[in-house]
This record gives C-alpha cells, structure tokens and sequence, in this order.
C-alpha cells in the first residue's frame, strides 16, 4: 500500500494545513485535463475521509466545513473538477462537458488515493450539482469498497422552472446547444449571488 508520502501535494492556496495535488487524465475534446485534490488532514489520525464534490459556478474554499469534519474525526478532501477552479487550464472553457459519467474518472482517482491512504471508509459529499454528481457516482458503484454513506445539500436534481419551461425550453436549449456548443445564453443566475458569498461586498467568505 503506498504512504501518503508518495503523492507530491502541494501548499494549497487556502493554507499551510491545506494540500493539493494535481491528477492528469487523458485528453479529451479541448485537449489537455486535469483535476485537483485538496486535503486538511485531522489532528488525530483516522481511517475515516470525506470526498466533497463542489456545486456549478463553485470550488471548494469551504475551509470551516473542512475543519467541522477534522474535529468530527474525518480526514477532508474536495476536489475542484476538471474545468473548474483550480483545474481550469487556459485553453479550456469553464464547465464545459459532454456526459456528466466524465467526472467519474477524477472521482475513481481520488477515491483510490484516499484508500492507498490508509483509509477504509469514506463520506462521499456534495453540494448542488455536486450533490447530482455524487449521487450518480454512488448509483453507478454500489458496490464500491469505500464508500459508506452519500451526503447531499441541496443537491440538484431538477430544474425550478415552469411546466412550459421544462417541457419546452429546456429541450429547445438542449438541442441547440448540440449544433452551437459556444452559443451563449442567460444563465438566470441572480446578480447579487457572487456580492452576496464574498466578504469583499457583503458576504462572509474570501
């Protein structure tokens, strides 16, 4: 079984107790990818772990929901999903994937270094599209050796919108989106959502 000594994590940008660690993947559509595994270890050791997946729009930068499961006995992991945060790349676009079963790669990534260190049970977590994600991973892998229990907050399972919405414009979108990728359209997203999160407007997070 490999130590934990034998990934080269990094000092993340969160901190001196956070690490992160690169994982490659073959390339895809957009060429080159990569995902990225952050951790905050407990001050006690454990064999227990959380794998949190972040929402749409997101990264992880949660640092009291790390240090909440820390306290709880857990060692915390999150990754940034490729396309996203920490693991966009220049040439990539944000978010941008074509079967949400692509994030199954870095999930089974992470899983399996989490296992090689010296974990034997792991809380998979999500939030929001996170919490789709997860659930999926979970659906697909019944069986898999280390998950014990999936968490959800406000996970995203459908669509807050109009019956009209969802049986119309929804599919209508869908299938332009197949012929014109890069089209660009309202993504609904309130204007005061980011000024509301980040402590340079009025929020409470950096």
């Amino acid at each position: 079984m490999n130590s934990s000594n034998s990934y080269k994590y990094q000092t993340d940008i969160l901190g001196e107790d956070y690490q992160q660690l690169t994982l490659n993947f073959a390339d895809d559509y957009d060429g080159k990818v990569v995902a990225t595994l952050v951790r905050k270890k407990a001050v006690q050791a454990t064999k227990k772990a959380v794998l949190y997946i972040h929402g749409f729009c997101d990264y992880f930068f949660q640092t009291e929901m790390a240090e909440q499961f820390n306290q709880h006995g857990y060692d915390f992991y999150a990754l940034d999903l490729r396309k996203y945060g920490r693991s966009k790349l220049p040439h990539q676009k944000f978010y941008y994937l074509l079967d949400l079963r692509e994030y199954d790669a870095e999930i089974s990534k992470a899983l399996e270094i989490i296992g090689q260190e010296n974990h034997n049970q792991v809380l998979l977590a999500g939030h929001s599209t996170g919490g789709l994600i997860t659930t999926l991973y979970a659906a697909h892998y019944p069986d898999h050796r280390l998950i014990k229990a999936l968490w959800t907050n406000s996970p995203f399972y459908d669509f807050y919108k109009s019956v009209i919405e969802k049986k119309v414009g929804i599919p209508l979108l869908s299938e332009v989106g197949k012929h014109l990728p890069n089209a660009k359209f309202p993504s609904g997203l309130n204007q005061w959502y980011t000024p509301s999160l980040h402590k340079a407007f009025y929020g409470e997070w950096t």
